[in-house]
């Protein structure tokens, strides 16, 4: 005896893999709505309280053989979809976090940029502040420069590292549409010819 899982589509049809009912006869097929099955071990047991329905008569896809690869059956299928929809929402959080992080580096790119511009305008007999924690301590101008300048590159860099990530998880993403789109077109097919 085997047992299989299926989905109910409406009081009168059940959809599941075409394995499980396959070269059996429909008055050997027996149903439980709603059941859960709880394994002991080697053996198992249906939930208490739930009512067999025999089966009137099985519909089997015109073009299912045994041989059918695995990935034309519709749980397969949503499984497929379930995975590929995850994987474009994980892309997506991940992209909303790569964005926010590159408004960051704008911010301080900008904020450093006119650091520096206003130590460009500044002679060198002017003194120069350096903020360290509550106390101001007394800096060369060349050095605040260079430490300006130093950070300008370090972020930029860090945006075009920004930059490119953004591009590559775009292609990701795009791939993602992709598949969704046609495991979502294949799973409604294979719903369809099911329902027939």
């Amino acid at each position: 005896m085997s047992r299989c899982v299926g989905s109910l589509i409406d009081e009168d049809y059940v959809l599941t893999s075409a394995r499980c009912v396959y070269q059996i006869a429909s008055e050997n097929i027996i149903a439980y709505v709603n059941a859960k099955y709880v394994f002991n071990g080697e053996t198992g047991t249906v939930s208490h309280g739930v009512a067999p329905s025999h089966v009137e008569s099985v519909t089997i896809h015109n073009e299912y053989t045994p041989a059918l690869q695995m990935d034309k059956e519709v749980a397969v299928l949503q499984r497929k979809l379930e995975a590929e929809l995850k994987n474009f929402k994980d892309s997506q959080k991940e992209f909303s976090k790569l964005v926010q992080t590159q408004r960051q580096l704008d911010g301080q790119y900008l904020e450093n940029k006119s650091i520096l511009e206003e130590l460009q305008l500044l002679k060198p007999t002017n003194t120069v502040y350096k903020l360290y924690g509550p106390v101001l301590v007394k800096q060369e101008l060349d050095d605040s420069k260079q430490n300006v300048a130093k950070r300008i590159e370090y972020i930029t860099k860090e945006l075009k590292r920004c930059s490119e990530n953004i591009n590559q998880l775009e292609q990701k993403q795009d791939k993602y549409r992709a598949n969704l789109q046609k495991l979502q077109q294949q799973y409604q097919s294979q719903m369809a010819m099911a329902k027939q």
